[in-house]
């Protein structure tokens, strides 16, 4: 039986981890985005440890965004898509599933109308070690929702039958609540881990602290217009315990001077609030301060 052709775009922490998982499934090809890091995994092959450990020689690995395959997993972060979409845009229709922190790529998507668009987060915990290895921190589930109505649902049904046991793929009906919690987790740990330069755990721990994560989070709650406040709070807390030794991906990104993903997370809330009338002063003052810090990097 001919196996399904996955591309998988981005050679970050998730582009890795999947690469690792589906090949042992499909014909993978990962797609980086500089050659000298495809030389390295063509030479090394990817290795994940951490909770799970896989060692594995991927047999296409490619810089040149050629895109044959049928099935496209877009995983690299939303700074770097404007160039992907363009290329995406001159695509014969396929399935393409987008896996981004944050929520502003959303309005780009539109240009993909021949597509079969998903969306989804990633709840798995992965750090990138280098180029071709992968920390695997925290077993999770990639889930998945149609972008637009009346979506072919088969070959997503097609991988989430193949992985389910070992990295599942779950598919829901609605995109928007499903990024949006991602999302309302992201703007609140994010930002106030990276400014105050402490790990996930102290924001519950820490009584004063605490307090301004309540305060952000009714804010952020406002503009994204969701229920059962008291249900996702909790949610919120309960992932600050889980990943309580964790730093979070905007502090790294600022230890490590790179450019973080501030404009796509609390720079959508941004644009929501001021569509909505509605004055966010804890998320501006955070917008801001995290870009200050980008430039001292």
């Amino acid at each position: 039986m001919r196996k399904l052709k996955i591309g998988v775009i981005g050679g970050g922490a998730v582009g890795l981890l999947l690469t690792a998982f589906l090949s042992e499934h499909f014909n993978v090809t990962l797609y980086t985005r500089t050659e000298q890091q495809a030389d390295i995994i063509r030479e090394n092959g990817i290795k994940v440890t951490g909770v799970t450990k896989k060692s594995l020689n991927p047999q296409l690995i490619k810089s040149i965004p050629q895109y044959h395959e049928e099935v496209l997993f877009v995983t690299v972060k939303q700074y770097h898509l404007t160039n992907i979409l363009d290329e995406l845009e001159k695509l014969s229709a396929r399935t393409i599933i987008f896996l981004q922190n944050g929520m502003s790529h959303i309005e780009q998507l539109s240009r993909l109308k021949q597509h079969q668009l998903f969306v989804g987060v990633v709840e798995h915990g992965v750090l990138k070690k280098c180029e071709n290895e992968v920390i695997h921190t925290g077993e999770g589930r990639i889930v998945v929702a149609p972008f637009q109505p009346n979506n072919d649902y088969s070959i997503l049904a097609t991988i989430s039958e193949k992985t389910n046991r070992e990295f599942p793929v779950l598919l829901e009906e609605e995109w928007y609540p499903l990024l949006a919690k991602k999302l309302l987790v992201n703007a609140v740990i994010n930002p106030l881990t990276a400014l105050w330069k402490v790990k996930n755990g102290q924001l519950v721990t820490n009584p004063s602290f605490q307090n301004t994560v309540h305060m952000l989070f009714q804010e952020i709650w406002g503009i994204l217009e969701l229920d059962h406040f008291d249900e996702y709070y909790e949610y919120l807390l309960a992932i600050c315990e889980k990943t309580a030794e964790n730093e979070s991906s905007m502090l790294r990104d600022l230890k490590h001077g790179n450019i973080t993903e501030v404009d796509s997370i609390l720079g959508y809330i941004l644009n929501r609030a001021t569509s909505q009338n509605k004055d966010v002063p804890l998320t501006t003052f955070l917008f801001h301060s995290i870009k200050g810090l980008e430039r001292n990097c």
